[in-house]
C-alpha cells in the first residue's frame, strides 16, 4: 500500500477531477441502457425497416444529449467539511440542485473504490456511509488518489477524535501493514464455500437470459412447444445425471471466480484506531472501520477449510436493516487462525473467552424431523398405495433420509450459547460451523420468551438485538436463560463504554 499523502484542507468547496465528466457521463450512460436496453435491443432488431441512417443519428443525440448531462452534473458538484457545525455538506444535481448534510460523529464508514472506468482514467470514487440507511449517503466519483486517502483519513480521525482535537488542525495519521490474504488463499476458500450461494447466483443469471431470449425470439406458442419437445427427447436419467455434474462443476468454478475477482489482493492496514480493509480486482475497493462501532463478530468454516486453516470472517457494522443492507457487511475470507485471532483482539481489545455454556433442549429436533423426515416419508408411503414405484425411488428415499437425519443431528450437536460479562458467543451450523461474538455492552434490547407448551419443560426463547443484527438461542433452559437476561442487564446498564 502507497504511503499516506500529507493532510489536505476540506474546509472550502471542492470539486472532483476534471475526469469527472467522463465518469458522470458514463454513469448516466449505463442509468440510460438499465431502464431502456429492450427498447434498444427492438430499434436494433429492426433496424433494416427504421433504417440505419436514423438509427445511428438517434444514437449520436443521446451521447451528446448524456454529455451535456455529465458535464453539468459535474460543474454543479461541490463538497466540503464544516469544521463549526462538524458536517460534511456536498451538493449536486443537474437542472435541481440538491444538498446532502452528514453529521461528522454519525459517519460510519469511508470507503474507496475504483471500477473498471475510473481505472482507465485512474480516479478514485468516496463513499460516505452512516447506520440510517441500506444506500451510500454520499458519493463522490472522481477525484484523485492523494484526495481520496487524504479525504478518508480526515473524516476518520475527525470522528475519532472529534472531542478531543480542534478539527481544524491535521492530525497525523500511521499506518501498519497488517494482514494480506495470499492469492492461494482465495483460491482454496473460492474451491471450499459458499456452494449453494453461487448455485442459485448462477441459477437467476441463467433464468434471467432464458426469460430475456424467449421474449425476443419466441413469438408463440408453437415454437415454445418445440423447444420443450426437443428437451424431453433428451430428458433421461443420464442427461439428468449429466446436468447436475455440470451444474456442480460450473457452480464450483463461477465461485473461484467470482472469489478471486472480488477480493483479489485483499489486505487489511492499521490506520491509527482504525482498520483500513482494500480489496478487488476490476473493481477496487478501500474500506475503513472504527472498531468501537463494531456490531457483532462472525467467522466460519468447514470441514475442509479446518483441515487447511482457513476462516472466512464477517464484521457487521450498525445497520437500519440487517437483511438488505450489504455495505453493512465486511467480509475478509482467506484468514488463517493467526490473522483471525488478530482482528479479533484488535477488534473487541481483548482476547475471547467462552463462559458458562448452554446447550439446546432435545425438543428443537422435532419439527426437522417431522418436516424433513416424516412428512416425505408419509408422501412416499401414500404414492405406494395408489401407484407403483420403481424400486429406485426406494434407494433414493433411503439415502434421503439418512443424509436428512445426520443433518439434523450435525445442526442440534453444533448448536451452543455461551456467556459470561466480556462477551455472549453463539455456535451454530452443520457443515459451515459459525461462530457470532458480540459484546454486552452493545446490546440494545433483550427479548425472552416461553410458549405454553414449554412450561412444564422450561424450555424458552432468547434474543439478543444489536443495531447490527440479531441473535437468537432456541430451546434453552428458560430459568437459566432468565438468570443470564438479568446479568446482562446489570452489564448494559452499568457500562460507561459507548459505541456511537
Amino acid at each position: 500500500m502507497p504511503s499516506l499523502p500529507p493532510t489536505l484542507s476540506f474546509h472550502e468547496d471542492q470539486r472532483q477531477s476534471l475526469s469527472g465528466i467522463i465518469v458522470e457521463s458514463a454513469y448516466l450512460i449505463q442509468k440510460t441502457v438499465k431502464a431502456f436496453w429492450g427498447l434498444a435491443l427492438v430499434l436494433a432488431l429492426q433496424a433494416d425497416r427504421i433504417g440505419w441512417h436514423y438509427l445511428i443519428l438517434f444514437l449520436v443525440l443521446i451521447l451528446i444529449l448524456v454529455f451535456i448531462g455529465g458535464y453539468l452534473s459535474y460543474r454543479n458538484f461541490t463538497f466540503r467539511i464544516d469544521s463549526q457545525h462538524q458536517e460534511f455538506i456536498l451538493q449536486k444535481g443537474i437542472f435541481n440542485k440538491k444538498q446532502v448534510v452528514v453529521q461528522l460523529i454519525k459517519i460510519q464508514q469511508v470507503n474507496i473504490n475504483q471500477n473498471f472506468i475510473q481505472k482507465m482514467i485512474d480516479v478514485y470514487g468516496v463513499e460516505i456511509e452512516t447506520a440510517g440507511s441500506s444506500k451510500s449517503e454520499v458519493q463522490i466519483r472522481a477525484v484523485s488518489k492523494q484526495i481520496a486517502l487524504a479525504l478518508k483519513s480526515h473524516l476518520m480521525e475527525e470522528v475519532s477524535t472529534i472531542q478531543e482535537t480542534d478539527p481544524s488542525k491535521p492530525v497525523a495519521v500511521t499506518r501498519q501493514s497488517f494482514i494480506h490474504i495470499s492469492p492461494l488463499s482465495l483460491v482454496k476458500m473460492g474451491l471450499t464455500s459458499r456452494y449453494v450461494e453461487s448455485f442459485f447466483l448462477l441459477l437467476a443469471f441463467l433464468s434471467a437470459i432464458y426469460n430475456n431470449v424467449k421474449d425476443i425470439w419466441w413469438n408463440d406458442e408453437e415454437s415454445e412447444d418445440e423447444f420443450y419437445q426437443l428437451v424431453s427427447t433428451h430428458l433421461g436419467i443420464q442427461f439428468i445425471a449429466s446436468l447436475i455434474i455440470g451444474l456442480f462443476i460450473v457452480t464450483i468454478l463461477f465461485n473461484l471466480i467470482r472469489t478471486i475477482l472480488v477480493y483479489y489482493d485483499l489486505s487489511i492496514i492499521k490506520q491509527g484506531r482504525s482498520l483500513n480493509i482494500a480489496y478487488g480486482l476490476f473493481n477496487s475497493k478501500s474500506t475503513v472501520i472504527h472498531p468501537q462501532k463494531v456490531q457483532k463478530i462472525a467467522f466460519q468454516n468447514n470441514y475442509f477449510q479446518r483441515k487447511m486453516n482457513l476462516y472466512e470472517l464477517c464484521i457487521q457494522q450498525p445497520t437500519s436493516d440487517v437483511h438488505t443492507d450489504k455495505k453493512a457487511k465486511i467480509r475478509m475470507p482467506g484468514c488463517n487462525q493467526r490473522e483471525l485471532d488478530a482482528i479479533i483482539k484488535f477488534v473487541l481489545d481483548k482476547p475471547v473467552s467462552q463462559g458458562h455454556l448452554l446447550k439446546p433442549n432435545i425438543r428443537k429436533i422435532i419439527a426437522p424431523l417431522v418436516f424433513l423426515l416424516l412428512l416425505p416419508l408419509g408422501i412416499l408411503l401414500l404414492l405406494q398405495i395408489n401407484t407403483s414405484i420403481p424400486s429406485m425411488v426406494y434407494y433414493m428415499a433411503f439415502f434421503y433420509l439418512l443424509l436428512a437425519g445426520t443433518l439434523i443431528y450435525f445442526g442440534y450437536q453444533n448448536n451452543r450459547l455461551y456467556i459470561n460479562k466480556d462477551f455472549v458467543i453463539k455456535q451454530s451450523g452443520i457443515w459451515d460451523i459459525q461462530t457470532e461474538i458480540i459484546e454486552p455492552y452493545k446490546i440494545q434490547a433483550i427479548s425472552i420468551k416461553q410458549n405454553f407448551w414449554h412450561r412444564r419443560s422450561d424450555i424458552g426463547h432468547i434474543v439478543l438485538h444489536t443495531a447490527g443484527g440479531d441473535l437468537s438461542f432456541r430451546f434453552g433452559d428458560y430459568t437459566e436463560l432468565k438468570k443470564y437476561v438479568d446479568i446482562l442487564t446489570y452489564e448494559i446498564e452499568t457500562s460507561s463504554k459507548n459505541w456511537m
